[in-house]
């Protein structure tokens, strides 16, 4: 029994869900109180009883406290989604510049949290003027040589 005329019960979740197929609404459902209330309690009892029936997510927001509060709670809000196998399989990211993307969901996840964009840099050798000035005078230095041994001048007689 909570308070004087609200009786709380395992059923009253079960009685309250929406019969109609079409609405298919998730059902949020907060506990608050004060400190050794026994909110812990009371969600371990409901999550006893109507295990398989309900998801249950417990968030410590005192173990939290120095964190950003929302931001704390959905990344653990999907990471334990995804432990538990709710979310499975891919999902779909837009990509900054436009387009999409097929991603796991851990990636997503990855997706959701970033502050700044991540940057794939590939390097590859660049080759310097020196090298390029050495390559060229090592190639065409034969060259040259077999061309002027080629020509032979005439001789000229004055």
């Amino acid at each position: 029994m909570f308070g004087k005329d609200l009786e709380f019960s395992p059923k009253h979740f079960k009685d309250t869900d929406s019969k109609d197929s079409k609405i298919c609404l998730p059902r949020i459902v907060g506990l608050e109180g004060i400190w050794g209330s026994g909110k812990s309690n009371v969600i371990r009892l409901l999550e006893k009883e109507l295990e398989g029936e309900y998801y249950f997510f417990e968030y410590d927001a005192w173990g939290h406290q120095e964190d950003l509060q929302r931001r704390s709670f959905l990344e653990l809000l999907t990471s334990q989604l995804i432990t538990d196998e709710i979310l499975s399989g891919d999902t779909i990211v837009k990509i900054k510049g436009g387009g999409t993307k097929r991603v796991s969901w851990n990636e997503k996840l990855k997706y959701l949290l970033a502050r700044k964009t991540e940057t794939i840099t590939e390097k590859y050798p660049r080759i310097s003027n020196g090298m390029a000035a050495a390559f060229l005078v090592a190639i065409l230095t034969p060259i040259f040589t077999f061309i002027a041994y080629a020509i032979k001048p005439a001789e000229i007689t004055w």
